[in-house]
């Protein structure tokens, strides 16, 4: 049996053998690539954890993870939460390389570690369960780009129409990859106040526009904007990776929803796609299967394909964890969440 080898450093690999062990890889997502973490790490705005794993010196597994907290630092030891987007891969899905991965990874001061899957790992649950992390169904939907006429015609009538009357009153789309400072600024404006609304924490503006301008100078971003009048109505924002356009974040301004801001972004946002030759939509997130959840109505008006690839979570403090949570949805009751 060879020796594996894992590290915990960036020094270790190389550019071309990380590029190359991504781009091979079936189960790879823009959050394992070079130009999305080490984005991460250029902001200065987010500690990320690598691990490297070589078997004879050649890359065979990777796994980062991103620790969030509060900006606060008064607040970390209640908040510092560590979170693997995409989680672990490893080559040929081989479980002994899994392990390797996982033996002896440590989240020092975290109240949980989290791995969110966008790809299938139903592969890798025995191991994960062996380690502490249990599973927890959440759902995801991906529509396919290749006929998007028939995601159009998905869509309800109404909503067609809604969408062509919004256009013909002067609603204009812009599709951006290298948008400006001002658009990103704008268009964090937008999400900041949606988030407001809706009582959740958000990134905070420097850490976010930082990202984003990285991501954009590696082809890896496009901001679709809807303007009226030269005003910021509406915007998505999505990852590139491969043959697959992930939706991350979006917001529409107050007020305006009778112009069917939100489902006219989506709709040019899969247009474009299929326009580029992208092969997939990820339309993220859809909650628990058996929880009632809006946004995921609202998602499945374009169709798709209703995927169950779930998440693994860890809890490290159990009770710290309770009571978290507890003040957490009290704070969103007085409106007091604060930016993260």
């Amino acid at each position: 049996m060879t020796s594996l080898i894992c590290r915990n450093a960036f020094e270790v690999v190389s550019d071309t053998e990380w590029d190359e062990f991504v781009e091979n890889h079936h189960d790879s997502m823009v959050f394992h690539s070079r130009a999305y973490i080490n984005a991460l790490r250029q902001t200065n705005a987010f500690d990320v954890r690598p691990r490297f794993l070589f078997d004879e010196e050649k890359l065979v597994g990777l796994l980062f993870v991103v620790i969030l907290k509060s900006s606060r630092k008064m607040l970390t030891r209640f908040t510092q939460r560590s979170v693997s987007f995409g989680g672990p891969l490893s080559e040929g899905n081989n479980t002994r390389y899994l392990d390797s991965l996982l033996t002896d990874w440590t989240s020092e001061g975290s109240l949980y570690t989290e791995i969110r899957c966008y790809k299938s790992m139903e592969w890798a649950r025995e191991n994960l369960k062996k380690f502490g992390f249990d599973y927890e169904p959440h759902l995801d939907i991906l529509i396919d780009l290749s006929n998007t006429e028939r995601v159009w015609n998905t869509l309800k009538s109404k909503k067609r129409q809604r969408i062509r009357k919004a256009e013909k009153n002067g609603i204009e789309v812009s599709y951006e990859m290298n948008p400006s400072q001002s658009e990103l600024s704008s268009s964090y404006a937008l999400l900041n106040e949606l988030y407001q609304r809706i009582k959740l924490p958000i990134p905070k503006e420097d850490g976010f526009i930082g990202l984003c301008t990285v991501l954009k100078e590696q082809k890896k971003l496009l901001l679709v904007t809807l303007k009226k009048d030269s005003a910021l109505l509406g915007f998505r924002l999505v990852l590139l990776h491969k043959d697959l356009i992930y939706d991350w974040y979006a917001a529409d301004k107050a007020g305006y929803r009778n112009l069917a801001i939100n489902e006219m972004a989506v709709w040019h946002v899969i247009k474009w796609g299929g326009e580029q030759q992208y092969k997939v939509f990820d339309f993220g997130g859809a909650g628990h299967p058996e929880k009632e959840y809006g946004v995921r109505d609202f998602k499945l008006q374009f169709g798709g394909e209703v995927v169950n690839f779930g998440r693994y979570q860890k809890i490290h403090k159990i009770l710290m964890m309770k009571f978290v949570m507890m003040i957490f949805k009290l704070f969103q009751r007085l409106n007091l969440v604060s930016k993260v």
